[in-house]
Formats: C-alpha cells, sequence, structure tokens
C-alpha cells in the first residue's frame, strides 16, 4: 500500500505540495506562504540521479543551498482542476496523482486540504478504491508554523474483492475488512535560507518536513471493534511502513516550492524536484501516468543520455538498445515498482539510427523510439 501510496503522492505532491517536515522547535515563527489557485497548471522537473549539487544533511540548518547542478530534462504537469465531488462535497478542485486516481482536495486563500483519493487499485487486481480521511488532511497553510499532525486514510473493502492469497491468510472470517493508512507528519521552518538554482538566488524559507506512512488490515466480527491482522498476513506490495524526509524552499511571492529535497537516509539525497522556468517550456512534457519511454539529448554524440522509464504497473522491464538492422546493442532487466531514470553512455557507438524500446513482461512492448547518433 505504501508503494500505492508513494505514487499517490508521488507528482501531485512533488508539484504542488513539495515538502515534509522533522522535529519542532521551541520558538514559534510564522511566515506567509503563497497558495495556489483553482485551476493553476503547475509545470515541475525532477533529477533522479543527483549529481554535482552541493546539498547538507537533512535537518543540517544550513542557511545556503546550492542547486544549481541539478539535470531534468523533462517537464511534468500537474493541473489543479476546479470540480466537484458526489463524494466528497466539501472538496472544490481535483488533481490527478495517478493512473485514473484523483486526490480531492479544497483550495483556498489560506489553505489546501485534502478529503481523500478516488480510484486506487489499491491490490493490482482491477478493483478501485476509495479513500477518506477520518479528518482533512492539510497540505499547505498560509501561515506556516512548527507542528505535528497525524492522520488516518480509510479504504473499506469487501472480502470477496481481496486477493485470494490475501484472504487465505486472514485468521478468521470478518464481516467487515478496512486498509488504514497512518500518517505521522512533523514539521519546522528556517527562515533567511538562500537558494542557488538555476542560476538565480532566491531568499526562502526551508521547510523541513518528516513523514512516517504505516499501512495496517484491520478486520471486525459483528459489532466488535475493529482488530489489527497486519501480522497475520503477508503481502508486502502493500503493508509495508515507510518514512519520508524532504527540505522545500519557499518564498512569499511564489505560489509552489522553488524546490524540494527528498532524502534516502538523512545524508543521501534520493531526488530533487523543482519548479520549471519559463526558459524551459521547449522541453519534452512526460505524462507520468501513462507508460512510455523518454531521453535526451536526441540527437546525441558523447555524454550521457538520460532516459526516463515511465511505468504504471509493478513488473519485470526490459530496455533494449538496437541498430536499425534489429541487432541488440544492448539490454538491461528490472523489476520495477516505480518509474526510473537511467543514464547511458554510448559513445562508443557509431554514428548512425538507433531505437530504444522499453519492454513489460516477454515482448510486450511499452514504447519504441529513434535515436540519432551523431559526431
Amino acid at each position: 500500500m505504501i508503494r500505492i501510496m508513494s505514487k499517490v503522492r508521488a507528482y501531485f505532491f512533488f508539484c504542488f505540495l513539495f515538502g515534509i517536515p522533522f522535529w519542532l522547535r521551541s520558538q514559534v515563527f510564522t511566515y506567509d506562504c503563497a497558495i495556489p489557485d483553482v485551476s493553476d497548471t503547475i509545470q515541475f522537473m525532477t533529477d533522479h540521479l543527483v549529481k554535482g549539487v552541493k546539498f547538507w544533511p537533512f535537518r543540517s540548518d544550513s542557511v545556503k543551498w546550492d542547486l544549481n547542478g541539478v539535470k531534468a530534462p523533462f517537464i511534468r504537469k500537474s493541473i489543479i482542476r476546479h470540480e466537484n465531488s458526489e463524494l466528497f462535497k466539501k472538496a472544490n478542485a481535483s488533481v490527478m496523482v495517478g493512473d485514473g486516481m484523483k486526490e480531492w482536495i479544497r483550495v483556498s486563500q489560506d489553505s489546501v486540504v485534502s478529503y481523500g483519493i478516488e480510484g486506487i487499485n489499491l491490490f493490482k487486481n482491477g478493483i478501485l478504491y476509495t479513500g477518506y480521511y477520518s479528518e482533512p488532511r492539510i497540505y499547505r497553510l498560509r501561515n506556516a508554523k512548527p507542528m505535528f499532525r497525524t492522520y488516518r486514510l480509510i479504504f473499506t473493502c469487501e472480502l470477496k474483492s481481496l486477493p485470494e492469497a490475501l484472504q487465505n491468510q486472514l485468521p478468521y472470517h470478518p464481516d467487515s475488512i478496512r486498509v488504514a493508512v497512518e500518517f505521522s507528519e512533523q514539521t519546522d521552518y528556517q527562515p533567511g535560507v538562500q537558494l542557488d538554482l538555476n542560476l538565480q538566488r532566491y531568499n526562502t524559507i526551508a521547510e523541513y518536513k518528516l513523514l512516517t506512512q504505516l499501512t495496517r488490515l484491520e478486520t471486525r466480527k459483528s459489532k466488535l471493534a475493529w482488530q489489527d491482522v497486519t501480522r497475520f498476513v503477508k503481502f508486502p506490495q502493500v503493508f509495508i511502513t515507510d518514512t519520508i524526509r524532504r527540505v522545500s524552499f519557499y518564498t512569499d511571492l511564489i505560489k509552489v516550492p522553488i524546490a524540494s529535497v527528498y532524502y534516502h537516509t538523512v545524508n543521501q539525497v534520493e531526488k530533487i524536484i523543482y519548479r520549471s522556468p519559463d526558459t524551459f517550456k521547449d522541453l519534452t512534457t512526460i505524462q507520468d501516468f501513462k507508460p512510455n519511454l523518454f531521453f535526451f539529448p536526441n540527437p546525441y554524440a558523447k555524454g550521457d543520455l538520460r532516459c526516463e522509464l515511465v511505468i504504471v504497473n509493478a513488473g519485470l522491464y526490459t530496455f533494449r538498445v538496437v541498430n536499425i538492422a534489429g541487432t541488440e546493442i544492448k539490454r538491461d532487466n528490472f523489476y520495477l515498482d516505480q518509474s526510473k531514470t537511467i543514464d547511458l553512455d554510448l559513445s562508443e557507438l557509431p554514428k548512425g539510427t538507433y531505437f530504444l524500446r522499453l519492454e513489460q513482461d516477454r515482448n510486450h512492448v511499452i514504447s519504441t523510439k529513434r535515436l540519432f547518433v551523431i559526431r
């Protein structure tokens, strides 16, 4: 479920909320941050292979950050759509957060809050679920201040809709079943932080966020209390725990974070997501929730060819490079549960035309695109 939720987070929270926090300070600090508007289109870029940038460990309290070395040749888009929902009465907008999934939110002058998510293929068996937050989840506040919050996202299930392997592991035959995702979120802020990005310098406030997600399977017999039965089942693609660390940089003039740094650990950067400058509008725009293959530069001469393998479903994938005669030059096999970025050095290839191909499982071609090698 957390892998699913990481896709749910994935590109919505990446572009418009861009932040994730840590422990609270004793001093109380407030700061007026701009809030996105309904119908805004937000463009952002993601560097999955962070090289050549100066960054600091998570929660270092550094007042100078240099991200001029980020490299992300593709633009991603997120649109805050003005919509109303029969399921989420208080929502006034939605954002696509996956393949057909919608996050229902309410955008006002002072906040952005979420009421739930519709259309999640929770167990990857084709059955779609809707999750409701037990109380609205706060994503953005205009008047930022340190805080600690907890949330529960509840998905009600039917026994017959569960995968058979999961049904067989239940300790008893329940009358009611639900999946509960528990979020614990700690946020802190640091003013007066200098950020260098795309050869520009910004005076920002840094938002440190630490988010822990725990997914549980709960069952109930008759009118008895709900029981946590997660320990009895093995379904790792759903029932796992995840911790996310993120530092985001805001100003009082720009509606979205200028940049967000995500961490594998407190010392290891996972990726950097940043606001797309106007000068980059001519770059390829990636539709994140449609499986595809993208690469840059094309034509290619030397150095790294950066490739984006965009997937929707977890599984076995094969990436191939073939020449115009169909002879295989290079092959990589991956098990992927989320989209992946790779850098290839193809400088040894002779001048000519080649084809890059992304396949899922056996002989299921997702995308084939032409690459021109020049010297």
